[in-house]
């Protein structure tokens, strides 16, 4: 299950327990790491919920008690933790926030703090809403060298840097490419001649799950002489110096071992935003990431490099499997799609064509024996260090299937995100799947 659509137990327990000593009958309660994330959360709610609802919205910001005896390393992490308790009706509002933003805590801060408020260590602060320090230096020492920031989800990178955007530009709206990638004019650049300015433009390179690159040089033009920023999420270890920003997951095969969430955002010093994007950064940007899970993620990443090489050749073999065979209706991998040289414009001399593949059948039937028969894990995830099969037009666009056809987005497209597992032992179970489905070929739709 994704993280940020399901609330750990460790979260809700802790959150429990929070709302038996600070809350009313009823209440829930959502946490967050600093008091303004969660001032930031209330005012989200008021935004949409009638007074009524909002009403119930309250902030309980605990901080370490340094009345108490406590080691200096426990004082130096200056461990703190804000909830915010709501109403049953304000909830799904509330919920809304902490999905879309990332802000929320992690398991791990989630743990710890909740084992010091059991312990008596943490105490009530009723002080000024201010910011305090969130995790230790060694957090973002590094950040001034090398532009990135460090994030604790993977969402709150996108979310961060449309605030920032918004901060240096203003209230504007934004462009984000979807299913969809052409190389000729399109509407949205109808509108920019015809002198509607944009904020940014946002994509995903390549796209999910079409897979499919567009053509960052011409965007970079666009953006140049119509006066918007460049926002890119890459799902790929390619370089992009067409983008102002650009978002990464280090959640997905960055760790690889699905035990620790995090995401980066980098700054392009070349771009006209830049120093405006920083001086944002220095005053308004948080860092909430979590000690233990740095230190995760950290380990994790140590042998990316000789993962994504392997990856790479996995991904390579299962699609000359699957492009071999005559059940295969229509394969979505940058090497052989359409916007191949998009992606080539922007691939390391050393890169591959990375991990994440789909695939359709020619009927339903053979796409339903295939996803069955296929011996892999499961679930609406990527980047595992093990494959991981999902029917996500099912799981992600389940209530708007034909939309998402008027996209080329087939209902039966099965998504396989590729692991390290051994050549020929992945060749063959996709193989295995090929014959299994291969028994429904009589099979219509």
């Amino acid at each position: 299950m994704l993280a940020s659509f399901f609330i750990h137990r460790s979260i809700q327990a802790f959150a429990a327990d929070i709302v038996a000593r600070y809350g009313t009958k009823d209440s829930k309660a959502f946490l967050f790491p600093t008091r303004k994330i969660a001032a930031r959360c209330v005012c989200f709610v008021k935004s949409r919920a009638s007074p009524e609802i909002a009403a119930s919205l309250n902030i309980v910001h605990l901080v370490l008690d340094t009345t108490q005896p406590t080691s200096d390393a426990l004082a130096t992490l200056s461990p703190a933790i804000s909830a915010v308790t709501c109403s049953q009706e304000a909830f799904p509002i509330l919920k809304q926030y902490w999905q879309h933003s990332g802000d929320g805590v992690s398991s791990r801060r989630a743990e710890f703090c909740h084992a010091l408020f059991k312990d008596g260590l943490l105490r009530l602060d009723e002080g000024p809403a201010t910011p305090v320090p969130a995790s230790p230096k060694p957090c973002t020492a590094r950040e001034p060298e090398n532009n990135a920031r460090e994030e604790e989800v993977p969402v709150r990178g996108i979310f961060n840097s449309h605030r920032a955007l918004l901060g240096v530009r203003g209230s504007m709206k934004s462009i984000e490419f979807g299913f969809a990638y052409v190389d000729t004019k399109d509407p949205r650049e109808v509108r920019l001649e015809g002198g509607e300015r944009f904020l940014a433009l946002f994509c995903e390179f390549p796209s999910n799950p079409l897979i499919a690159c567009p053509n960052l040089v011409r965007i970079r033009q666009l953006a140049d002489k119509y006066d918007f920023a460049v926002w890119w999420r890459r799902r790929t270890s390619t370089c992009a110096p067409f983008a102002d920003i650009v978002v990464s997951s280090l959640t997905k095969i960055f760790s690889g071992d699905c035990n620790v969430m995090g995401g980066s955002a980098i700054f392009n010093p070349n771009s006209r935003y830049y120093a405006a994007l920083k001086t944002w950064a220095r005053t308004e940007y948080e860092d909430t990431y979590w000690p233990e899970d740095v230190m995760f993620l950290e380990r994790n990443s140590r042998d990316l490099v000789s993962r994504v090489d392997r990856i790479n050749t996995n991904a390579e073999a299962i699609c000359d499997v699957l492009r071999a065979s005559p059940l295969v209706k229509s394969l979505f991998y940058p090497k052989f799609n359409p916007s191949r040289a998009n992606y080539e414009a922007c691939k390391l001399p050393t890169g591959g064509w990375g991990g994440l593949l789909s695939v359709v059948l020619h009927n339903r039937e053979q796409a339903v024996a295939f996803y069955d028969a296929v011996d892999t894990a499961k679930g609406p995830s990527l980047g595992t260090n093990f494959t991981l099969t999902s029917p996500y037009v099912l799981l992600a666009h389940y209530g708007e299937l034909d939309w998402a056809e008027t996209f080329g987005v087939e209902r039966d497209l099965i998504r396989i995100s590729v692991g390290l597992e051994e050549t020929e032992h992945i060749v063959n179970v996709f193989k295995a799947a090929l014959k299994a489905a291969e028994a429904n070929t009589g099979s219509q739709n």
